[in-house]
């Protein structure tokens, strides 16, 4: 459920999918870019921030952990695995802190773009409940569960390199 909205609406939970995914009720894309209104390039905005955290999340483990990039474990343990090698990224940091700088997230970041296969569908069309559940997530990011200033801003990182 989202907090502050009136009445409750309990909305189920969902993946992040960039726009080669169908938008479905579990699975939630950015709007289609041609004439959309502010509320829907904030939910773009928000959305497709989100979607980079994970992917940036998971290049940092296939980075770490080369046995994450391979199909050859069972799809059955892929969950065990992946919290595996989640729990020991968390204690190697502990151990070394995090060190990876711009060319490193570069790298990642197109090197798993480029591998990650896209699912083929033959249905591309969103239902409308998936529809609405995009809607009403657009409409808290706006209100209720807006940040400090929804007027998009592109803001560069900054990032310092220790040269040794």
């Amino acid at each position: 459920m989202l907090p502050i909205i009136e009445p409750q609406i309990d909305l189920p939970y969902f993946f992040i999918g960039d726009d080669t995914y169908p938008l479905r009720t579990n699975l939630l894309r950015s709007y289609p870019e041609r004439y959309i209104t502010e509320q829907q390039k904030i939910f773009n905005y928000r959305i497709n921030q989100a979607r980079r955290v994970a992917e940036y999340s998971f290049g940092v483990l296939i980075d770490k952990f080369k046995c994450l990039n391979s199909t050859k474990f069972m799809p059955d343990n892929s969950d065990f695995i992946v919290l595996t090698c989640v729990l020991l990224y968390n204690m190697i940091l502990t151990e070394e802190g995090f060190n990876y700088n711009q060319e490193t997230f570069d790298t990642l970041r197109t090197t798993h773009i480029e591998s990650s296969q896209k699912p083929k569908t033959k249905n591309n069309n969103p239902t409308f409940e998936a529809k609405r559940i995009r809607d009403i997530y657009a409409e808290y990011f706006c209100n209720a569960g807006s940040v400090q200033s929804n007027s998009i801003v592109v803001i560069q990182p900054t990032y310092t390199a220790t040269i040794i």
